[in-house]
């Protein structure tokens, strides 16, 4: 199903060829698996030179254009995805008493969740950003933080694949972007120590003109890619507030879940 494209910043940006990679996508259905997904993915040396840009320089939001962001993008940012997601996490954390001693954020944002890691378990946190605005943002404000090297745009590369092994890893929509994510799910799988677990946020959207969206999995399809990977599952429930257009139609509860997958 040809699609069109709206990508979020101007794409002349972009060298000629890398432009018509991007702008095209054949979103559809698979016949085997019954994934939507874009068909006509980007190879390798794509996202090479996508990754090389930045994500800062691949958005028209303001707030990345220069550092330190506006205070009150950060608040507002950090009250959207985290006020309600916090306590959701406190909740579930105070009845599964998870030994959290070591944590890997794939997606830091602006540090509130390698934060609250840090402050209730007393864990080690280290992380990427697709942002080098964010991920500097975060180092300056947790100076215990440890900042890593590599690609999660697309695919999951580089250095930082030989730390660990974590108690948890944390992903904040990632996959979504995944040329392969089947796997990248094995890949955070191996970043586990045995018994550890991958919490995974905003994870469940259908954003099928979004250029940088690979695949648009629903919960249940989510759910079953997470189930060849990972031994246990768990739903931790109601975690932002208010109907997601591109996110609630396409959840079990039309809420917006966080997912748990244990090793």
């Amino acid at each position: 199903m040809p699609t069109r494209v709206v990508p979020d910043f101007d794409p002349a940006k972009l060298e000629p060829a890398l432009r018509r990679a991007f702008l095209m996508k054949q979103n559809g259905y698979c016949v085997i698996c019954g994934l939507y997904q874009d068909f006509n993915r980007l190879g390798p040396e794509h996202l090479k030179a996508l990754n090389a840009l930045g994500k800062d320089a691949l958005t028209s939001e303001t707030a990345y254009a220069a550092y330190p962001p506006p205070a009150e993008h950060v608040a507002a940012f950090n009250a959207r995805h985290f006020g309600r997601r916090l306590e959701r996490w406190n909740a579930f954390f105070a009845v599964e008493r998870p030994n959290i001693a070591s944590a890997l954020f794939l997606r830091v944002w602006f540090g509130a969740a390698p934060r609250f890691v840090a402050d209730r378990f007393g864990a080690a946190t280290a992380g990427l950003d697709m942002s080098a605005v964010c991920l500097r943002y975060t180092q300056e404000a947790l100076p215990q933080f440890t900042a890593l090297d590599g690609d999660i745009n697309g695919v999951l590369d580089g250095p930082f694949l030989a730390t660990g092994p974590y108690d948890a890893v944390f992903t904040f929509h990632i996959l979504n972007h995944s040329c392969d994510i089947t796997a990248a799910l094995r890949q955070i799988r191996n970043l586990l120590r045995p018994g550890g677990f991958a919490l995974f946020s905003n994870e469940i959207e259908r954003k099928p003109a979004n250029p940088f969206h690979n695949i648009h999995p629903s919960e249940v399809q989510f759910v079953a890619l997470l189930r060849e990977v990972f031994a246990r599952i768990e739903r931790i429930d109601d975690c932002e507030d208010g109907f997601v257009p591109h996110a609630s139609p396409f959840t079990v509860k039309h809420d917006i879940p966080d997912i748990v997958a244990w090793a």
